[in-house]
């Protein structure tokens, strides 16, 4: 018989103790399950009295006596009895009766609640000694909350089910972050497309003149953490702040603020830039119209600003970026350390482009262009050839064929973005994803090392006379040599082991530099949101498909070393 035995119900054993390890207690309450809360002292069960031993010379069968409970944690057996030992949900294994704490800690310790599911029959209320027998189970040393107390000892009603809160320990506060405060719009905008697909260059926010003395940020730097403790009086670690990662670059001073802040000063009148965790200002070079020959070839440390065109067989080389408000021309070279934006067109099989930054045009046809960042076209590229370390957008913000790519080749590393890919007439159009110029250029680079460096090994097997690189039969070949060549053998074979050590450390990085640019072909999707002209080529990295049908609206992605595609809603 246990103290429930005139219930209608049994309680919910597994629902409340499950709720009461939980680490969210809340979710683990929406179960609303039945419990019952016992006292100190409270008898739980009679225990039957043992079955006398069986008499001499009994021939009947011996019945199995009965499998009792036993007690368990917070239960003491008493005079045949199992008695509560502590105050808390009484809890039935099948094999031994517990008394569960009825207080939910949380698992960082912070906050300990005391939880009162309903009810089966009215408990016996809690007492200032329970309370305290059961804070101490729990380890919890910190001062219970004296309203919540008085809530608690004052009883709860049988039906209800709700938490009380008794302690909270002390959170620790995280420090602040640093932050910086531009005394100039940050944002970085390499051009407004307008609705003919030209880049309106007043928005484009990539100029931003300074002038000398002028203060261009205050830098506040981070604070330290203020630990905390929780409930059971241990120390609770608190992360600092995280500082600003940012320096002064070309023409910046930085100063001493108030607060230990640290401000910084253009030197210089110009463009301030931020690059690669940098805050710099160029030195800017104006062109007021056509770059022609009153001014000539242009190259400068700072930024070059061109407000008409640039004609035909000139170059412009900038230390920052380069900023024309017309055309460029067949025949042009532009180079830039920044980014390269042009308001209208770029034009011409012998224009070539190259740009560390990104690249952004109204159009572009047949020029050759190798960008390190994004390309933002307006319009379409026609026949152009296009390597690109970032995404290349091609948008229809001109309407009609706007957004085409037709004819040339478009390599991106982050993928591609456009309308329409092919021509209607069936000329080959190529896009694909691969590595960026940089890591491209390098593996190719590598692979002839490790050509040369494979033909010398080749042509030293041959003078040794041997075909394979084996330590033994190099050892034997010595051996064998008169002594009066040996040393010239020797030498040969320390030749050997150099270009060896050196095909090993070619092969490493080269491998390194793949791995980079099949990283990059494996995350990046080409998206062509209209049509897909026959007599279009796809590549990622070295693998490629043919497009010989018009297709409709797909994604193109590298999964499992082949190429696939998607249709687009």
């Amino acid at each position: 018989m246990t103290c429930l035995s005139s219930a209608s119900r049994t309680p919910d054993y597994e629902v409340v103790r499950q709720a009461l390890e939980a680490a969210d207690l809340d979710e683990a309450l929406a179960a609303n399950p039945h419990g019952q809360l016992v006292a100190p002292g409270e008898e739980l069960m009679m225990l039957p009295p043992q079955p006398a031993p069986p008499a001499d010379g009994d021939e009947g069968e011996n019945a199995a006596p009965p499998e009792l409970l036993a007690a368990g944690d917070g239960v003491r057996e008493e005079q045949a009895r199992l008695v509560a030992d502590r105050y808390g949900y009484i809890y039935d294994t099948g094999k031994e009766l517990q008394v569960l704490s009825p207080l939910w800690v949380s698992p960082d310790g912070m906050e300990v609640r005391f939880v009162h599911f309903r009810q089966l029959r009215a408990p016996a209320n809690v007492d200032g000694g329970a309370l305290q027998q059961m804070l101490g189970e729990v380890g919890a040393v910190a001062d219970p909350d004296p309203e919540a107390v008085e809530h608690l000892l004052a009883g709860i009603p049988l039906v209800e089910m709700q938490t009380i809160t008794l302690m909270n320990g002390e959170p620790a506060q995280a420090g602040e972050d640093g932050r910086i405060d531009y005394s100039f719009d940050s944002e970085v905008r390499s051009g407004t497309l307008q609705d003919d697909g030209s880049i309106d260059l007043r928005e484009r926010n990539s100029a931003i003149g300074v002038v000398e003395g002028q203060q261009l940020a205050t830098i506040y730097p981070s604070t330290e953490g203020t630990g905390g403790r929780n409930v059971r009086g241990e120390d609770v670690s608190a992360e600092d702040g995280t500082p600003v990662e940012i320096t002064v670059g070309a023409n910046v001073t930085a100063g001493s603020g108030d607060g230990g802040a640290v401000t910084f000063t253009s030197q210089i009148a110009g463009n301030v830039h931020i690059k690669n965790g940098q805050v710099e200002v160029s030195p800017v070079f104006c062109v007021d119209g056509d770059l022609t020959y009153e001014v000539g070839n242009v190259e400068v440390e700072g930024d070059v600003e061109i407000s008409g065109t640039v004609l035909a067989g000139f170059s412009v080389k900038a230390g920052g970026d380069i900023t024309v408000g017309g055309t460029v021309e067949n025949g042009v070279s532009l180079t830039a350390r920044g980014d390269i934006i042009v308001a209208q067109a770029i034009l011409g099989e012998d224009t070539q482009i190259a740009a560390v930054g990104s690249m952004t045009a109204r159009y572009v046809q047949n020029a050759h262009a190798v960008v390190g960042d994004d390309v933002i076209i307006g319009n379409y590229l026609l026949n152009a050839d296009i390597r690109c370390g970032g995404h290349v957008t091609v948008s229809d913000a001109g309407g009609g064929r706007s957004g085409t790519i037709a004819g040339g080749r478009v390599l991106a590393a982050g993928g591609i973005d456009a309308c329409y890919v092919g021509a209607r007439s069936g000329d080959k159009t190529v896009i694909g994803v691969d590595g960026t110029p940089a890591d491209t250029v390098k593996a190719n680079q590598l692979r002839v090392q490790l050509k040369e460096v494979d033909g010398k090994v080749r042509r030293l097997l041959r003078t040794l006379g041997i075909t394979q690189i084996d330590a033994d039969a190099m050892t034997r070949l010595i051996k064998a040599t008169p002594p009066s060549k040996r040393a010239s053998i020797i030498a040969f074979v320390k030749r050997l082991q150099t270009l060896l050590a050196e095909r090993a450390t070619v092969a490493a990085e080269h491998e390194q530099v793949q791995s980079q640019i099949d990283e990059q072909v494996k995350a990046s999707v080409i998206e062509i949101t209209t049509e897909i002209y026959g007599g279009t080529e796809v590549r990622f990295g070295q693998r490629s498909v043919a497009v010989t049908v018009k297709t409709p609206p797909s994604a193109y992605f590298f999964s499992d070393e082949e190429i696939h595609s998607r249709a687009l809603n």
